[in-house]
C-alpha cells in the first residue's frame, strides 16, 4: 500500500530502525522498497506470523489488506486483524498507528487500549497538513 511504502522510505532518514513487514505472502512489500532499504542500510524482515512480528515491536503501523491487489482465488486469513487477543502479543510500551479510515483490520474493541494511537495520529495529521499548506502558500 501507498502509506506503508512511504513510511518505509521515511524511516531510512533515521538510524537504528528495523522494520518487520507482517502480511500475507501475496502482499509482501515490493522489491523496489526492499532495495531502497538495502541501499540505505535499514534492516528488515518479512514475518507472516502476527504474534512473532508483534513480540518486540515499538510501533505497529497497521493498514487494511489491499484485497483489490490479490490474485483471483486468494482468500485473506481473518487473523490479519488486530483484536484484543492480538494486543496481548504487543509489549506494554508499544503503540499502534493506522492511516484511517479503517474497515475491519482493527476491531473497535481495541480503541480504548492506551496503545491505540490512531485517533491521536489522525488529529495530529491535520495540524501537519495545515503547517505544510501554510509553508507552501507563503
Amino acid at each position: 500500500g501507498r502509506t506503508a511504502r512511504s513510511l518505509a522510505k521515511l524511516l531510512t532518514c533515521f538510524e537504528g530502525n528495523h522494520i518487520v513487514f507482517n502480511t500475507i505472502p501475496e502482499l509482501q512489500m515490493a522489491d523496489d522498497i526492499k532495495e531502497y532499504l538495502d541501499e540505505r542500510g535499514v534492516t528488515y524482515e518479512e514475518e507472516p506470523d502476527m504474534k512473532k512480528a508483534f513480540t518486540d515491536a515499538d510501533v505497529v503501523y497497521w493498514t487494511r489488506l489491499q484485497t483489490e491487489r490479490l490474485p483471483a482465488g486468494v482468500h485473506i486469513n481473518p487473523t490479519y486483524s488486530i483484536d484484543k487477543k492480538a494486543m496481548k502479543y504487543l509489549p506494554k510500551t508499544a503503540i499502534i498507528i493506522h492511516p484511517l479510515p479503517r474497515v475491519n483490520e482493527i476491531k473497535t474493541e481495541v480503541d480504548d487500549d492506551p496503545r491505540a494511537r490512531y485517533f491521536e495520529q489522525a488529529g495530529n495529521g491535520m495540524f501537519v497538513r495545515m503547517a505544510l499548506l501554510d509553508t507552501i502558500l507563503k
